[in-house]
């Protein structure tokens, strides 16, 4: 190595790898976006049906993964099953179905997972939708957390307040689905960093695509809000730890919005790019896009 030179990065881990399905580079406003709720809301309908899937094994599964972890809970999740955008008015169309958390865990959290996608391909996975949110602070930083160990996965790993949109808060019909896509996301920057729900600009929310991690092919919805409250607002109702999921994250860190880039984080002396999960490093690629074009978007300063 010529003297002077910085040191290459180490090779990306795995599990930090990423797919973007469906990408909002302008980011999309809630009244843009349609659900459509297929299988009829029935749970796991057009799950393809194999020796992991059946009933037996499932609950077999459930069993040893809360004798591991007891703190664990069932609950139904939306089934990603894919997105279209309308090249006409820009609406984007989620399919989603009905899962929960115990087929996501012996599906795509499974040690196996990728047998399983080989025999039987993408159908025989939960792929329960996720989310992740970047709450713009009026000091433009964005707020990152270090999970915990009480966590189902990541444990250490680095994420953006996220979690899952829940079937349960959306009983009704398809425009119901739509409107938990975004309060869910909302919800969780509430429950993760201890901010009032009235922090949280929910006219302003945008949906900036989707990324799927390479490992578990786990989809991740992402979104980006803004708060009238300052990075150290956002640190201090933090540090309180009254948070419903405060136990999630042992640590807040602020990155500014204005770099918050995949070659930033990387470069970071605790490589914190490479601590995030796929599915948040492609979240991130997506922020970056969305800032790309805002700053196009916005007027130039008077000299």
């Amino acid at each position: 190595m010529a003297p002077g030179r910085a040191s290459p990065p180490p090779p990306l881990p795995r599990f930090a790898r990423f797919s973007l399905p469906l990408v909002c580079a302008e980011g999309v406003p809630s009244d843009l976006v349609r659900a459509e709720l297929v299988g009829g809301g029935v749970r796991n309908a057009g799950l393809v049906s194999c020796a992991r899937t059946s009933p037996e094994a499932l609950g077999a599964l459930w069993a040893a993964r809360l004798a591991e972890q007891p703190g664990l809970f069932n609950a139904t999740k939306f089934r990603y099953e894919g997105a279209t955008v309308s090249p006409d008015s820009g609406v984007v169309t989620f399919q989603l179905g009905i899962t929960d958390y115990a087929t996501f865990q012996a599906t795509n959290l499974a040690e196996d997972w990728e047998e399983v996608l080989d025999a039987h391909g993408e159908g025989a996975l939960a792929s329960a939708l996720g989310n992740g949110i970047f709450l713009e602070t009026c000091d433009g930083m964005v707020p990152c957390l270090q999970r915990s160990a009480e966590v189902g996965e990541g444990r250490g790993n680095y994420c953006f307040p996220g979690g899952h949109p829940e079937p349960d808060e959306a009983v009704g019909d398809d425009e119901a689905v739509r409107q938990e896509l975004f309060r869910s996301a909302a919800r969780e920057a509430v429950e993760e960093l201890g901010v009032a729900a009235s922090a949280v600009d929910l006219a302003g929310l945008r949906l900036l695509g989707v990324s799927r991690r390479e490992v578990n092919h786990r989809p991740t919805a992402f979104f980006h809000a803004r708060t009238a409250m300052s990075s150290a607002e956002v640190a201090a109702a933090y540090g309180l730890k009254q948070g419903a999921d405060a136990f999630e994250s042992t640590l807040c860190v602020f990155l500014p919005a204005d770099s918050l880039r995949l070659d930033v984080l990387d470069a970071r002396p605790d490589r914190l790019g490479q601590r995030l999960s796929g599915c948040h490093r492609g979240g991130v690629a997506l922020f970056a896009q969305f800032q790309a074009a805002r700053a196009v978007r916005r007027p130039p300063r008077d000299e």
